[in-house]
């Protein structure tokens, strides 16, 4: 998962001159010059303990008023050193407000996630310093994560198989948001703003069950198919939250109960849910060819595209956009301060390695080649159409010097791909972009899911 500029979750960010504890601003060690890095650079490196005990996979994250935060991850051992995206040392001199996130150890009293309540400062003075940090935990046995079933609102029925008409019978304006769905041959539009009417759309598009779903909590769209173990089923609204997400729940053939058991599934990675909480062993399968843009530009991309006649319920904006302020009415299971809670990200999952990369920083760019560890990939956004993708990329063009060049992906070589499809556009060609699972949605929701993410720096 991609690095950012980071942005935090702080209301008004309060500099705190707080006792410190163990270690806390001071310097352990004697300063010294080490290696070759930046004026004005030093090399920070350091521990996170709990209760005495080191702790991994903790990140540390270090703000300066007026700088770009900068983030350590602990390993096995609780040690971390801050370095820069080239692996130099990243902090300037100065006096840092610090927070931390925690992934494994719920114990950790919540205060040191927020800056403005975790009291800890770091003054970095030298060319050189060792900080240690002994945090305090809760009393008593570690307790596992909230992540039951959470009552709320009503449960319902889904908006099912709404009627469609064709483009030239469609009167939904072109900059228009849309979730827009391939199958086959068959192409549909649903407005997103007949999701108000619904956050959970039954429809069959090419033969194929689907469910198109809107989480107006995680801001994310996600296209799921209707078949469990090769049986369709239909879905309801749970009127239930699962890590502030919103759950559906079917009445199908258990894997391993009985007939018309009740089944509840995640909207958000589309994982069974038990009714305690925790993770099945089952999941629903994504629509792998569906993306949220606007009218103008699926249309440009389908030209035969039916459109769903969602009936809009409400005039303004397509969907409110929360504030930071209104998310905090559902605290995250795992809050994460290096961005803002409402921060739009595009999030890209490759199983156990994850990147988020904040839009705001990447619609000025368009086009991004990266990599998720070893595997380089490309992602792409469009301000004006809300148009996104990600690929891939194989390695016949591991080497290959990758830009974007209007509506195509070129490498200077005679290749050129399609900016959406990822599919070649020179006939004698038969090297494609490989498409991936990538999601438009808020940074808490994507934290929240993927808590060891990377996150996309410029």
């Amino acid at each position: 998962m991609n690095c950012l500029g980071f942005r935090f979750a702080v209301h008004s960010l309060a500099l705190i001159i707080a006792p410190l504890l163990t270690g806390c601003g001071s310097r352990q060690g004697g300063a010294s010059s080490s290696g070759m890095f930046s004026p004005g650079a030093a090399r920070v490196s350091g521990e996170v303990l709990a209760d005495g005990k080191p702790i991994a996979r903790v990140v540390v994250v270090f703000h300066s008023k007026g700088a770009p935060p900068n983030f350590a991850l602990t390993d096995s051992q609780g040690h971390f050193e801050v370095l820069d995206q080239n692996g130099k040392p990243a902090l300037k001199k100065g006096t840092y407000e610090l927070a931390f996130q925690f992934t494994d150890d719920s114990r950790i009293l919540k205060k040191y996630s927020r800056f403005e309540t975790c009291g800890i400062q770091a003054v970095i003075d030298k060319t050189e310093h060792s900080l240690r940090f002994d945090l305090e935990t809760e009393k008593g046995p570690a307790q596992t994560p909230p992540t039951e079933l959470k009552i709320f609102g009503r449960a319902g029925e889904p908006l099912a198989f709404p009627p469609a008409t064709s483009i030239e019978e469609s009167k939904l304006p072109d900059e228009s948001q849309v979730i827009g769905v391939v199958v086959g041959n068959s192409a549909r539009a649903y407005p997103l703003s007949g999701f108000f009417k619904s956050e959970l759309i039954v429809d069959s598009l090419g033969g194929l069950p689907i469910a198109l779903t809107w989480c107006s909590l995680c801001e994310s769209a996600c296209v799921w198919e209707r078949t469990v173990d090769g049986i369709e089923v239909e879905l309801n609204l749970a009127g239930m939250l699962w890590r502030n997400n919103m759950v559906m729940l079917s009445s199908l053939v258990a894997a391993d109960g009985p007939k018309s058991a009740i089944s509840y599934w995640c909207q958000f990675t589309g994982v069974e849910l038990k009714a305690d909480g925790s993770e099945g062993t089952r999941n629903l399968s994504r629509v792998p060819d569906c993306r949220r843009c606007t009218f103008a530009s699926w249309k440009e991309q389908h030209p035969d595209t039916s459109v769903s006649n969602i009936a809009v319920t409400r005039r303004g904006p397509e969907y409110p956009r929360r504030t930071e302020e209104s998310f905090m009415d559902f605290p995250a299971v795992r809050s994460d301060a290096r961005m803002l809670s409402v921060e739009q990200v595009i999030g890209v999952n490759l199983g156990k390695l994850s990147k988020a990369y904040a839009i705001r920083d990447l619609a000025p760019r368009k086009f991004v080649v990266d990599r998720i560890g070893t595997q380089r990939i490309v992602v792409y956004y469009d301000e004006q159409s809300s148009r996104t993708s990600s690929f891939l990329v194989p390695d016949e063009l591991k080497d290959a010097n990758l830009e974007l060049q209007g509506n195509r992906i070129q490498d200077g070589a005679g290749g050129a791909w399609d900016v959406v499809k990822g599919t070649s556009l020179i006939e004698s060609s038969a090297v494609h972009l490989v498409p991936i699972d990538s999601l438009q949605t808020i940074w808490a929701a994507w934290a929240d899911f993927f808590a060891a993410t990377e996150i996309w720096t410029p």
